[in-house]
């Protein structure tokens, strides 16, 4: 009767001890979500790197969200793993995991903040269009026309809308022949008698 006794003592002994060894090493396949920590939007294709801390190798596997901001992953009980997450815009997360149940939380839930940049200065530059309609005049601003680097100021005339130049050079406005030309908003003595001849020399 004893005999007997111990070897089913043995045997139960020999069972506990196969069971807790696969405890030790039993795998849960695990939910981690990313979210946006303001507005709680799933971030899609987060980058997420997973490695065993203290392990011998350093070997890290990296996985990426999906449109619902969510991977699975795989954890060993009993093992402590550092999981970053990063993403375009955001500032990186960083944390330790001590995964010693499988009863623990299905979901790991990962909210990154948005890296927020103070600027110094903001410098706005804005550019004149080539043709500028006023209520009481049109004016062409030639520097921002490229076609007209070279030439004369009758050449210029010539590409003005409502502005025509005859071969002799005389100018016409809508028609009108009676144009009256400044220079830097002043009249000048330097058309003389003849307008065509004192725009050709304008360069």
């Amino acid at each position: 009767m004893m005999k007997l006794f111990f070897s089913f003592s043995l045997i139960f002994s020999f069972s506990l001890a196969i069971s807790q060894d696969i405890q030790t090493v039993q795998t849960t396949t695990k939910v981690a979500q990313v979210k946006d920590s303001l507005t709680g939007s799933p971030l899609a294709n987060a980058t997420i790197s997973i490695r065993i801390v203290d392990a011998s190798e350093k070997q890290v596997i990296r996985k990426k969200s999906d449109t619902k901001g969510e991977c699975t992953i795989k954890l060993d009980s009993g093992k402590n793993y550092e999981i970053t997450t990063s993403f375009v815009g955001y500032i990186i997360d960083k944390r330790i995991i001590q995964y010693q149940s499988l009863h623990t939380e299905p979901t790991l839930q990962i909210l990154l903040s948005p890296e927020i940049k103070a600027l110094q200065s903001v410098s706005v530059t804005a550019k004149k269009p080539v043709i500028e309609n006023k209520p009481d005049k049109l004016i062409y601003n030639v520097d921002r026309d490229v076609t007209s680097q070279s030439g004369t100021a009758i050449d210029v005339l010539r590409k003005v809308p409502q502005v025509t130049v005859d071969i002799d050079g005389n100018v016409e406005l809508l028609g009108n022949p009676s144009v009256r030309f400044l220079i830097n908003g002043k009249t000048s003595l330097s058309f003389g008698s003849s307008l065509a001849d004192a725009l050709q020399t304008i360069p």
